[in-house]
């Protein structure tokens, strides 16, 4: 075990948890950094790989890529970015910067991860306007020639639920260019159901002491529904009134994103996303057997969501 950073002098992460959205990433990465020897960047996901990504909020500098691990002082230095899962170039890049990384996939029920996503989506205010899953699923066609796509997204990727978790080909990428090794794979069924042993063989992977750490593994980052829509939208930028203009001018990139999540924790409240009809969770199970059955393959282990008799319980770890 090495509580240093596994090498002091090589720019950016020395882990990356590459997604998939909605399957987990925000709570292993907020019991990561709660452990003495591991520092998490925040924002938690810069998105700073991934050069084909449509992503407008990322972090395109390396200089402030960089400065994102500044406080990291010799401790192992991580980032979430959950759609370097989905790019096809962002395992390549990681890979010319750190090929010594180790990289984190965490994986779900696509049908369970799309559902949460769109529902996420919907009560960000910005990446969703579509309040029918069924129709939102059916608006993806024109959304990926980029029509379709709500004025204030500012990440085009989020709203095409189907191509976001057809996982086989996205972590066989990532085995084919790191190797099986430095590759650890987290199916969120185990996650959810056996959370403390999960969390300390991640930490094994990741090679950090883990005999005297014992973190706190509360809920995190759970389905969510706006108490005021319009408040959200103000909050989000969709409707740029005084008071926000005034907090553009005036206040700090730091200051402006604190108050900003606490205006969004104070107008949210905790909600189960609505059940998702029979017919068509069965339906999308169908179009997800093929990927599902290559993604088999590559893990070598059966997933839950291959077996006819999974069914999905409710929100917990998202």
């Amino acid at each position: 075990m090495n509580s240093e950073s596994e090498n002091e002098t090589a720019p950016g992460p020395d882990f990356v948890v590459v997604g998939g959205p909605r399957c987990g990433t925000t709570a292993l990465c907020t019991y990561l950094s709660k452990h003495p020897e591991i520092f998490v960047t925040n924002p938690k996901e810069p998105h700073f790989f991934g050069s084909d990504l449509r992503i407008t909020t990322r972090v395109g500098d390396l200089a402030e890529y960089e400065q994102l691990f500044a406080a990291a002082k010799g401790r192992l230095r991580g980032e979430g970015s959950v759609f370097y899962l989905t790019s096809v170039a962002a395992a390549s890049e990681i890979y010319a910067m750190r090929p010594d990384a180790r990289i984190i996939i965490m994986l779900r029920d696509p049908v369970e991860a799309m559902h949460s996503l769109w529902w996420n989506n919907l009560f960000d205010g910005r990446h969703e306007t579509l309040s029918d899953f069924e129709e939102a699923l059916d608006a993806e066609a024109a959304r990926s020639q980029g029509r379709r796509v709500p004025p204030g997204c500012t990440w085009p990727e989020a709203i095409l639920y189907r191509k976001t978790f057809m996982f086989a080909e996205q972590v066989k990428r990532y085995y084919d260019i790191f190797g099986e090794e430095q590759v650890h794979t987290i199916v969120f069924d185990d996650f959810r159901s056996s959370t403390g042993k999960v969390f300390r063989e991640t930490l094994e992977f990741l090679r950090v002491d883990q005999t005297d750490f014992v973190p706190e593994l509360k809920r995190i980052n759970q389905s969510r529904q706006v108490r005021s829509r319009l408040l959200q939208d103000i909050t989000t930028g969709k409707r740029l009134g005084l008071v926000r203009q005034l907090a553009a001018h005036s206040l700090s990139d730091p200051t402006k994103r604190r108050v900003g999540r606490w205006f969004k924790r104070r107008n949210s409240q905790v909600r189960r996303r609505p059940p998702l009809a029979p017919s068509l969770r069965r339906k999308l199970s169908g179009e997800n057997r093929t990927d599902t059955e290559l993604l088999e393959s590559v893990l070598g282990r059966k997933v839950p969501w291959g077996t006819p008799a999974h069914s999905a319980r409710g929100d917990g770890h998202t």
